[in-house]
């Protein structure tokens, strides 16, 4: 029901002022939430949307970043790898048009699926010089983690003993997968017995 009434809004939104960039990415996510969500057949009509849209305005940043999660999305159930290539170059392109968009933080998330550490660092450093909501900071310790360097990701995670509770509890599962790769298993069961109180 609200999908229907945002869909309604932004096509009579583009009737009084046509061609606007923002529509092309506000339809076509609302095409991919009512497919993921509700099964309805709107990829097409999604994959279309993009084509055109980024025909039109090749360097939308907001249109490139949903362009980059059609492709991530397909690359999910259908594993070709062309689509996450180009997922990771919509996301890239996105990103460069305005790093200052708090979503371009998943940039780092493929990135580290490409094994590309380095990159998705440097990304999460100048994310979170705009994100008050510590999201960017989080995926910089998650993208040391994975690099396995445990001291960065640890002194990083410690940094959330105050942030929101999702967040801090997010954060300590962590702490105790470090504690555990460190063979501190008392450590560890300390920080689950912690997170299982929280």
């Amino acid at each position: 029901k609200w999908l229907n009434q945002a869909e309604g809004l932004i096509k009579k939104a583009q009737t009084l002022a046509p061609d606007l960039p923002e529509y092309y990415a506000a339809l076509i996510e609302i095409y991919l939430l009512k497919e993921a969500g509700f099964n309805e057949d709107t990829r097409e009509i999604a994959f279309e949307l993009i084509q055109e849209g980024i025909k039109k305005y090749p360097y939308f940043s907001q249109l490139n970043s949903i362009a980059g999660v059609y492709y991530f999305l397909r690359f999910g159930e259908e594993g070709n790898e062309a689509d996450f290539e180009r997922a990771l170059e919509y996301k890239e392109k996105s990103f460069w048009a305005d790093t200052t968009r708090l979503e371009n933080f998943v940039l780092a998330e493929l990135l580290m699926l490409k094994r590309e550490f380095s990159k998705a660092a440097g990304i999460c450093e100048i994310i979170k010089e705009y994100d008050f909501s510590s999201l960017a900071k989080f995926r910089l310790g998650e993208v040391y983690y994975y690099q396995g360097d445990l001291d960065k990701s640890e002194a990083v995670f410690h940094e959330f003993d105050n942030a929101p509770m999702r967040l801090k509890i997010d954060s300590m599962f962590y702490l105790a997968m470090i504690a555990a790769q460190r063979k501190e298993k008392d450590r560890a069961l300390q920080i689950i017995d912690k997170i299982n109180l929280l």
